[in-house]
């Protein structure tokens, strides 16, 4: 019954083995949810089979695979080689990818609880010469010592890294409080002009000075004329900002967003600089939604976009290329492609 109960164990252990080793090569495959997932159902997994090799090496010992000082030796192997496995998929879970030993710690992962199972199985089903005993529990101190030595400056750089992060996003944080507070001093009637260079930000970046210069655009009652001249000054801010200052689509504004459109798309075409779609997508994307708004209110614009789509036809990259072209085709009442 317990060879039985034995070798139960000892299957799940190895295919718990599997499973974290593989999911350990997984860790950067998706986005930050998926990530997350994984490294939590892996971390789970390994506690499962850390049991259960502590369960198989009991077992072997019961049976008499251990005895005297190879008792003790085993159990301060096992114990140190597990710590050592758990705090390497620990670091393996801040680690990025291509950081400075983390190709090397997902190897040893999974191999320090190889031996584990192989230390426990050749105990319980055999009685192993002094030399093969030797040689698999130097094999695992080796492994568990170099996951230690591995783990300790890859989750130094680690902590470095994410320590830089902070400072550089608190450091941005205050510049934009600041320029937030200098904006809210401004006084009322401020020209668009001069509010324009608040908002020059990642549409999806979280910034108090771009609402803030938002908010004092919104509160010009000439802000649609301020807006049209801005566009006619090639300024992308303002195009960017179509959505959001109240403002009419009326056929001044039209006309002088669809000249900002057709002379802004032509920049876009392969260069040394930008060869790809994926090198100017960023510059793009933030304005599909004024496009719709415009298309919406009345103002035809479908000829800019079809002379962007057109345009970026001489990018090689498919992908994401296509799902935007495909947008654009939408904005013009086309089936995608």
């Amino acid at each position: 019954m317990s060879s039985a109960i034995f070798t139960i164990l000892l299957c799940f252990a190895l295919l718990a083995t599997l499973l974290v080793g593989a999911w350990v090569f997984d860790f950067h495959k998706s986005d930050a949810a998926g990530q997350g997932m994984t490294q939590g159902f892996t971390v789970v997994a390994d506690i499962a089979l850390l049991i259960a090799i502590a369960v198989l090496l009991l077992m072997a010992g019961t049976r008499g695979g251990f005895s005297g000082m190879w008792a003790l030796c085993a159990a301060v192997l096992a114990v140190a080689t597990a710590a050592a496995q758990f705090n390497a998929l620990i670091v393996l879970t801040g680690l990025e990818s291509g950081d400075r030993f983390e190709a090397a710690l997902r190897l040893l992962v999974p191999a320090a609880a190889a031996l584990l199972i192989a230390f426990a199985a050749m105990h319980y089903y055999s009685k192993p010469s002094a030399a093969a005993t030797l040689t698999v529990a130097l094999v695992t101190a080796a492994v568990a010592a170099v996951s230690v030595a591995l783990a300790l400056p890859a989750r130094s750089a680690s902590q470095a890294r994410q320590e830089a992060r902070s400072r550089a996003w608190q450091e941005a944080h205050d510049r934009d409080q600041a320029l937030a507070k200098e904006v809210r001093e401004l006084p009322a009637g401020t020209p668009v002009a001069d509010l324009l260079r608040y908002t020059d930000v990642p549409p999806r970046e979280d910034s108090d000075a771009r609402r803030a210069a938002i908010e004092k655009i919104r509160q010009l009652p000439e802000r649609q004329e301020q807006m049209e001249a801005a566009l006619a000054n090639q300024d992308v801010r303002a195009f960017r900002l179509l959505t959001d200052v109240d403002l009419k689509v009326e056929p001044p504004l039209c006309d002088t967003a669809r000249a900002f459109a057709r002379t802004y798309f032509a920049r876009f075409h392969p260069t040394p600089a930008a060869p790809t779609f994926s090198s100017v997508e960023d510059q793009l994307n933030p304005l599909t939604e004024q496009l719709r708004w415009l298309l919406q209110g009345g103002c035809d614009c479908k000829p800019e976009i079809a002379a962007l789509e057109q345009s970026l036809a001489e990018y090689p990259d498919p992908y994401p290329k296509k799902f935007f072209v495909d947008y654009l085709r939408e904005l013009q009442g086309k089936p995608h492609e």
